[in-house]
């Protein structure tokens, strides 16, 4: 009304009130839509925690699980001792006293407050030193005036604790000298690489430093509760302080993961259960057979070749865990028993990958079996003595034996430097970025060896005018290559070459006939990887035992000289399938020639199992012994080498067995399997047997006993 008579003037304003009809607010009172906001009068991170309810009803934070953003802080999280926090735009990271709020302290109060004890490990004291009320102060929305008294009597707090830390080195032995993380200036430099490091001036004195991601510095970690924090919670990086209760929620959550991401695949297993009269005789037979219980078994939805290296795919047997005592549900494997009459028999073939990567470099150098290091290692190398090669690995670098395993198959498997950098911060989030390169450098160095090429004519020629050293057999190393590849790139008008890519620069050297052919040398596994080179670079790659032709996705042809470590992985881990398929076809083959009654139960990459009747179940081992011993056979056979170790021949262990797991003699006991497989299910445990018991049981004949035969006059 206003806008038609121009501007609000008193004439127009008159005339507009006096044709509008007024409402008593009594009335309008009634005629309005009343909203009521949910829970108006509570912050909104708890209302998220509430579901809606009838009026009337009692609100209760019911939505409340750890994947909730709010969870880590109101359990009172803390990253060695740092309150956690969360930024929109950086994840979750921690906050840490900035050195300019502590200019009064020395280099030597940093790294005091940043003191290990003399076995190298933090001292849990000082996570209690951290003044967690004060640092929640600082990052909420208060006055420059509140932030600059709040930060004063911070940095007084931590010059206080590091004062008496400095009391206790005097005192006591407790603490090393020479475990500073540092030499002062930022404390981000001493906590982390300095690309985790993010600086807010609106905190004061602390600085965020972002959370350790498994994907690199940069990656923002979603929630501190995920499946790759629980090793941090385990050995207490990532803990709760004390006095708030969630440690125990920690646990729990850590207990309940494996369960929460696996129930849903295993609820939709298909099952189905026999009818008592379809029962065979077998079954039936047997005195622990009962008319009331239910015999069945499941159908696992199974995709034969479900990757580009043919191996199976289902999504819950294929992942299945072992028994672990705190975690609910991983006994689920041994839930899987066999029914009256029957037992499993099976085994894990002994480092399937590692033999078959040793016996493809011995037949590289000389076709002998352990004429190279990695070859000689997976036949000599002892556990005990530290000459195995996952105890190699993790002294060279200086990890856990067990967490050199995860360095070793990754290598061979095709992944280079860059994920072994990667994998060496997740395992020691303490290293820098800098340490970590230099240590997959090293490791890279001593087992893969040194890159160098092969000269053309052409390239002796450059090299001499260049006056760079050729060493013998006109090879050159990586080093050199480098300034023969820049000097020849300049030269053709391409620009200069800063930064280096070893593929593509041997690969441009190929091209323009400088360099032959790469080989790598002086490492524990070069003269393995110096074979997958030739057989990715053939037009039609094979497996060396099967000779299976590599799929048109990877041939060269289609992908010319471009992922490399998919074309090496697909040479290990295909011919590990070629080992199980040979496996089952030698045991199919057996078991049908000599009679023994039994099928095949399940199979995991390399584990099998079988399910055969009581009588047959020791010629069913002896069977699975021979088939290894002529599938290692069929290998060394089709790789030129015409005999076989007896230490690799045969199965370090048969597991013959009423249910399926781990070991035989694991009782699986778990938080939801309290009282094991013996107390809680009448499961007793399974037997192992080797070569020698295994010939001693069946008289080393698979032959079927006739009615009165003993084991001697089998044999």
């Amino acid at each position: 009304e206003i806008a038609k008579f121009g501007s609000p003037d008193e004439k127009a304003t008159a005339a507009l009130f006096s044709r509008a009809t007024f409402v008593p607010p009594s009335v309008a009172e009634y005629r309005m839509r009343l909203t009521i906001p949910h829970m108006a009068n509570y912050p909104m991170w708890y209302r998220q925690l509430c579901p809606v309810i009838p009026q009337g009803g009692r609100h209760e934070p019911s939505y409340l699980t750890a994947a909730k953003r709010i969870s880590p802080l109101l359990l009172r999280l803390t990253w060695e001792g740092y309150p956690l926090h969360h930024i929109k735009d950086s994840g979750w990271g921690y906050l840490v006293p900035a050195a300019k709020w502590l200019d009064e302290m020395t280099a030597d109060g940093y790294q005091m407050f940043w003191q290990y004890n003399k076995h190298g490990e933090p001292i849990d004291r000082r996570r209690s030193y951290f003044p967690q009320d004060m640092a929640g102060d600082l990052i909420g929305d208060f006055s420059p005036e509140f932030l600059r008294e709040a930060g004063a009597k911070f940095a007084a707090f931590v010059r206080s604790c590091t004062t008496s830390l400095h009391e206790e080195q005097r005192h006591g032995d407790d603490v090393s000298s020479e475990s500073g993380r540092g030499d002062g200036g930022d404390a981000g430099s001493q906590l982390g690489s300095p690309a985790c490091t993010i600086n807010h001036p609106v905190y004061g004195p602390l600085n965020f430093i972002r959370l350790p991601h498994k994907d690199g510095p940069h990656k923002n970690v979603g929630s501190p509760l995920s499946k790759s924090f629980f090793t941090k919670m385990d050995d207490g990086t990532l803990r709760s302080v004390d006095g708030s209760g969630g440690a125990e929620l920690l646990r729990l959550n850590s207990m309940i993961a494996y369960w929460r991401s696996s129930r849903a695949r295993i609820s939709k297993q298909l099952v189905f259960f026999l009818k008592n009269d379809h029962l065979p005789t077998a079954v039936k037979s047997d005195a622990q057979y009962s008319y009331m219980e239910s015999y069945g078994a499941i159908l696992p939805r199974l995709i034969a070749c479900g990757t580009i290296t043919r191996r199976a795919v289902e999504p819950c047997w294929m992942t299945v865990s072992n028994a672990e005592v705190n975690r609910v549900g991983s006994e689920l494997k041994s839930m899987i028993r066999s029914p009256p009459g029957y037992h499993f028999v099976g085994a894990d073939v002994d480092s399937e990958e590692l033999w078959i990567s040793g016996v493809l470099a011995d037949s590289h150098l000389a076709r002998e079996h352990g004429c190279t290091p990695i070859g000689w290692m997976n036949l000599q190398g002892n556990k005990a003595d530290g000459t195995d090669m996952h105890s190699r690995t993790a002294s060279t670098i200086g990890i856990s034996r067990n967490a050199a395993k995860t360095f070793n198959y990754a290598r061979i498997y095709g992944a280079g430097k860059k994920h072994a950098t990667s994998l060496l911060l997740q395992f020691n989030h303490h290293l820098s970025q800098e340490e970590a390169e230099r240590r997959a450098a090293i490791l890279y160095e001593s087992t893969k060896g040194v890159r160098r090429a092969k000269l053309t004519a052409r390239g002796i020629r450059l090299a001499k005018s260049l006056d760079l050293p050729v060493e013998s057999g006109n090879y050159m190393s990586t080093k050199h290559l480098v300034d023969l590849w820049r000097q020849e790139t300049e030269k053709e008008g391409d620009g200069e070459a800063d930064v280096v890519d070893s593929e593509v620069m041997y690969n441009e050297l190929s091209d323009k006939k400088i360099a032959a052919r790469s080989q790598y040398s002086g490492g524990t596994e070069s003269h393995l990887f110096n074979r997958l080179q030739r057989m990715i670079e053939k037009p039609r790659p094979t497996t060396p035992a099967l000779g299976v032709i590599a799929p048109k996705p990877i041939l060269k042809e289609n992908i010319q000289r471009e992922f490399v470590p998919c074309r090496i992985n697909w040479i290990v881990q295909s011919s590990g399938v070629d080992y199980l398929h040979a496996l089952l076809v030698c045991m199919k083959w057996l078991m049908d020639k000599y009679d023994i009654d039994g099928r095949l139960s399940l199979s995991i990459h390399d584990e099998v199992r079988f399910l055969v009747v009581d009588e047959d179940r020791h010629r069913a081992a002896l069977a699975l012994h021979i088939s290894n011993l002529l599938v290692r056979s069929l290998f060394s056979y089709q790789l030129g080498m015409y005999d076989l170790p007896q230490s690799v021949a045969f199965f370090s262990q048969v597991d013959i067995d009423s249910c399926i797991r781990k070991e035989v003699d694991m009782d699986c006991v778990t938080p939801s399997n309290p009282y094991g497989m013996r107390r809680g299910h009448r499961v007793e445990f399974g037997e192992g047997v080797d070569i020698h018991a295994t010939i001693e049981r069946t008289g080393g004949t698979l032959r079927k006993p006739a009615a009165g035969d003993t084991a001697q006059q089998r044999e």
